[in-house]
């Protein structure tokens, strides 16, 4: 890991050690399954890759899952649940395609990921993503600040911008096929394609 991706990993490690996201889990669990990811078309047969999966909940829902997070912490939480039978790997964004090599998924999701993303790596992150063998990418994207806040009192999310921004950012290396916006969680929803640019 470069020397940005160490300080996000110690900051979102801190995060999940002092219970970052707990409160929510449950929440999360009824509703990425029920809601996105039946809109995206993705079944439990289908193979999943997630992109920042923190907490992997969804991971009780798809078996056949492979977790990737910045936070080391929250990769050896979920390594030794019993309870998870997932797949996880402690890395960036930016370096999912390295790791994951030639590897085919069904669906690559990326929910409530990309807004904590600083803007000046906004492009790098999503060129990685769109360099991943996925079919089909779920792309979830916050439109509002953070309610949390790190150690230092700083807010979360680091690029909050309008569907429509994002719109034009994820067409660069995506095509997208499907999109909504989800006014109750301030989020924007995208199924897409990468458009292949590096294969």
């Amino acid at each position: 890991m470069k020397g940005w991706e160490r300080i996000e990993d110690e900051r979102y490690s801190w995060l999940y050690a002092n219970k970052y996201g707990l409160h929510s889990r449950k929440t999360r669990q009824q509703h990425i399954p029920t809601v996105l990811l039946q809109w995206s078309g993705v079944k439990q047969e289908h193979s999943i890759i997630d992109a920042g999966c923190g907490l992997a909940n969804i991971n009780f829902s798809y078996p056949n899952y492979v977790g990737c997070d910045v936070s080391k912490y929250v990769i050896e939480q979920n390594r030794n649940n019993q309870e998870q039978t997932g797949e996880f790997h402690h890395c960036s964004l930016q370096e999912m395609p390295s790791i994951l090599g030639d590897r085919e998924f069904d669906f690559l999701l990326c929910v409530d990921v990309l807004e904590h993303v600083y803007p000046e790596k906004i492009m790098e992150a999503l060129d990685a993503l769109s360099r991943i063998r996925a079919k089909k990418f779920v792309l979830g994207i916050s439109t509002r600040q953070s309610y949390y806040k790190d150690k230092d009192g700083n807010h979360l999310h680091m690029t909050v911008e309008s569907q429509d921004t994002w719109r034009k950012l994820l067409s660069i290396l995506f095509n997208i096929e499907r999109e909504k916006r989800l006014t109750s969680w301030q989020r924007a929803d995208f199924l897409c394609s990468s458009k292949n640019r590096h294969q």
